[in-house]
């Protein structure tokens, strides 16, 4: 198969996967949440998962030593994944009752979240491109890929609406699973292994610190910014459409439908992303959606309306179709090795801030009136800590490679 064909593949099989995990975060929670009627149940569905994120964030240098099998890893944990959505979704189809649910509900996420949120975001989502096309096609495919990943979202969305409005959330799981199985066996059977070409010459290393050099910035603020963006949607947009139907603004169904339409220019937006990366700075997008993002976050929840809530999901749709994209080219730029340990750390401070922000949502929502003030006075405390624990983190993980670097040389 050509380079061109298997890229093309790739692309095909991802927004599979894609359409298949937007029904699952989608289905799982939201659902849940309704046939329940309680938001806190919402939430174990990004509680638990936040906790396995953190405790994968250690196996980081079990993955840094596997770089020579990372393709059949990749392909197999996600064929695991497959298995394990199978299994639990038909026992979820057997229980009755409502705790023993939330209990099969709570294992399920916990092994999902550690193999794909956790294990896989260490650097498989760096690498998957790697194996698939060539480095000189990284930002186009990866520019078609948020694209797509958006048009999969509307898709979900759509689907995922009608199957809860219908009651029917838990056939996402065998959906998601049937999904994983193509998607793995096509990155087992398709994808080919990508090795990085060593040198051992000293003007490799001066070259690799002047890279490591120019990515001290947006390095720390993506450290800032993809934690924050987790907490902060731990606080609310996991759940929005739950909060809007509290509201009485729009049915959870109409909400859905409504978030699939708002996120289209993010869709067009990340079609061209390769083009638009000439008239806009991966590191001015790394430095200025976050705090765009948190300012559309807080005027949602301090004047719930239409409009804000279209500015939200609008913001959303940036954010997979421009934001994501810009990080994870950036954290490309480093050797295999850097990006785990920049992964790994992020994935702590990830789990960190999402489970804080899913446990104060259990708090905040508890009672029959809204939060407001509360989520913000939280915005504010994460954004505090985000940037000290970034900044300590970058200078840290900096520090150390070039002292790395001093005793090669």
């Amino acid at each position: 198969m050509t380079t061109s064909a298997r890229a093309t593949f790739f692309l095909a099989i991802a927004f599979l996967s894609t359409l298949g995990d937007t029904l699952l975060v989608i289905c799982l929670p939201l659902g849940l949440g309704k046939e329940t009627g309680n938001i806190s149940f919402a939430l174990l569905a990004w509680l638990i998962p936040s906790i396995a994120i953190f405790l994968s964030s250690f196996l980081g240098k079990v993955v840094s030593k596997r770089s020579h099998t990372e393709r059949r890893d990749y392909a197999l944990i996600l064929i695991a994944i497959a298995i394990i959505e199978i299994i639990f979704g038909i026992i979820i189809f057997m229980v009755t009752s409502q705790s023993a649910m939330l209990i099969v509900i709570s294992l399920f996420v916990f092994f999902y979240a550690i193999a794909k949120e956790g294990i896989t975001r260490l650097i498989y989502n760096v690498s998957i491109y790697k194996f698939f096309c060539e480095a000189s096609t990284y930002l186009r495919i990866s520019g078609k890929k948020a694209a797509l990943d958006i048009v999969a979202g509307v898709v979900g969305l759509i689907i995922a609406s009608q199957i809860i409005s219908a009651g029917e959330w838990r056939y996402a799981l065998i959906l998601d699973a049937i999904t994983f199985l193509i998607f793995g066996g096509g990155v087992l059977l398709i994808g080919k292994d990508y090795r990085q070409n060593e040198t051992a010459s000293n003007t490799a290393y001066i070259n690799e610190k002047s890279v490591d050099n120019k990515l001290i910035s947006p390095i720390l603020w993506i450290l800032f910014g993809m934690p924050l963006l987790h907490g902060v949607n731990a606080l609310y947009a996991y759940f929005q459409p739950l909060i809007i139907d509290k509201m009485q603004i729009m049915s959870v169904s109409t909400s859905i439908l409504f978030l699939s339409l708002i996120r289209l220019p993010g869709l067009i937006a990340g079609y061209h992303f390769d083009k638009l990366t000439h008239f806009i700075s991966l590191r001015a997008v790394v430095f200025l959606f976050p705090l765009t993002y948190v300012f559309a976050s807080a005027l949602f929840i301090l004047f719930p309306s239409v409009y804000t809530i279209t500015f939200t999901m609008f913001m959303g749709g940036i954010s997979i179709g421009i934001y994501n994209p810009s990080c994870i080219n950036l954290i490309n730029e480093l050797t295999r090795e850097k990006a785990v340990k920049v992964n790994a750390f992020m994935l702590r401070c990830i789990g960190f801030f999402q489970t804080t922000g899913c446990v104060l949502s259990m708090i905040f929502y508890g009672g029959d009136e809204l939060p407001r003030y509360q989520i913000i006075i939280a915005f504010l405390i994460f954004m505090i800590i985000g940037l000290i624990v970034a900044k300590w983190g970058a200078n840290k993980l900096f520090l150390a490679w070039k002292t790395e670097q001093q005793n090669i040389i």
